[in-house]
């Protein structure tokens, strides 16, 4: 059924995205549990560097730490383990299956532990671009071999080293979920290559129902992550302008929550981001564009982009095709096109009874003809649900 009628003006507020992404339970259940037993086997090739040839590639990965539980304690306020935040995260993606910790406790602050060959923390950097990582100034013979300068001693040199700085061949896990409030704790993650449950940096109050603002302004300390098992919350940031760290991460199994960031100007830093559970852009107040998710081409369940101010384009969004559940596109001021969601063919069904599937929903400067025509693009046949369009620019003009 498809909707189209005036409705008063909806400011999404916190209590009413907790909605948006409630059916991370589903994600759970229905996926969360094979891809974490799947993931955590898959740490023990999580060694290779970057360059396939070289001699010095680790056979295996070493996770570091003491034996952990099988839940991570990475939610905030609520005291279990769920990301209690306002898009309502997954809940436990750990399994039973035996996890391991890097001696951070992610109840505490975080302190810095060490493992490696080198003193510190090490990761690995299987598939990623040279460019990305390298800090030599020598590249590849011709064969594709590493050659040059070998910085850190671990038998990569720097133009295939994955990580500078840290042992390839002895990369750092995480087998927990872990919150960070402050940039100290965030720093003591330096050279952690995966995380297998969810990572949280931000802190959810239950009584505002708000995220707390933190002190977190750089990710750089990240810059040897690749995997995220559970979520990725980035949340309350109100100093971090980008997302740079973030560069060699590939994947996220749960929702991937970008919110209440209050200067963030650019998610470039998730260029190299091609899978996530689901994915939900809200309330970033200088946040123009998503151009740095263009890799991204997998979304298992929903979509919510919501109350971003300054908005004007989701192109960054093109390489998305299809999504197992919803599309909610709610009250970003600013946003003038949906040509970046062109290539969609399919949105499945919302996640919460009598709530539309594609939901676009008072964006001002938004022309209703560009709703329309994101409605008719994908097919009502191939929208599993209802469709509603309101609070739209019915006079605007589409190109």
């Amino acid at each position: 059924m498809v909707h189209m009628a005036d409705k008063p003006r909806a400011r999404l507020r916190a209590s009413e995205r907790a909605l948006i992404e409630r059916g991370s339970a589903t994600l759970g259940s229905r996926m969360g549990r094979s891809f974490v037993v799947g993931f955590m086997a898959s740490l023990a090739i999580v060694g290779l560097p970057a360059c396939a040839s070289s001699e010095a590639n680790g056979e295996a990965t070493e996770e570091v730490g003491s034996e952990g539980g099988s839940t991570g304690s990475g939610s905030s306020g609520g005291g279990d383990s769920t990301t209690s935040g306002s898009t309502g995260l997954t809940e436990g993606t750990t399994t039973g299956t035996e996890a391991t910790t890097s001696g951070i406790d992610a109840s505490t602050e975080v302190g810095g532990t060490d493992s490696g060959s080198d003193g510190e923390a090490s990761s690995s950097g299987e598939g990623e671009d040279s460019s990305d990582v390298s800090s030599g100034d020598t590249g590849e013979g011709e064969t594709g071999e590493c050659l040059g300068d070998d910085d850190d001693s671990d038998g990569v040199p720097n133009a295939c080293d994955a990580c500078p700085g840290f042992d390839d061949n002895d990369p750092r896990t995480i087998g927990e979920s872990v919150e960070i409030t402050s940039q100290a704790q965030l720093d003591a993650l330096a050279g952690v290559v995966a995380v297998t449950g969810n990572l949280v940096i931000g802190y959810f109050n239950p009584s505002s129902s708000y995220w707390t603002p933190i002190d977190v302004t750089s990710l750089q300390p990240l810059s040897c992550l690749q995997i995220v098992g559970g979520g990725l919350t980035v949340a309350g940031a109100e100093n971090l302008s980008d997302l740079e760290g973030l560069h060699t991460l590939t994947s996220v199994g749960g929702p991937l929550a970008i919110e209440e960031n209050a200067t963030l100007e650019s998610v470039e830093g998730l260029r190299s981001l091609t899978s996530v559970g689901a994915l939900a852009i809200d309330a970033n107040a200088a946040l123009p564009n998503l151009d740095g998710l263009r890799a991204l081409s997998t979304v298992e369940t929903s979509m919510a982009i919501s109350a971003n101010a300054v908005l004007t384009n989701v192109d960054g969004l093109g390489s998305v095709t299809t999504l197992g559940n919803h599309l909610w596109i709610m009250s970003n001021d600013a946003l003038e096109s949906l040509a970046g969601f062109n290539g969609l063919t399919h949105v499945g069904p919302s996640f919460l009874a009598a709530t539309p599937s594609l939901w676009v929903l008072d964006n001002g400067a938004l022309p209703q003809c560009e709703a329309e025509r994101l409605r008719d693009t994908i097919g009502t046949e191939n929208i599993e649900g209802d469709v509603v369009i309101a609070g739209s620019d019915e006079t605007g003009v589409c190109p």
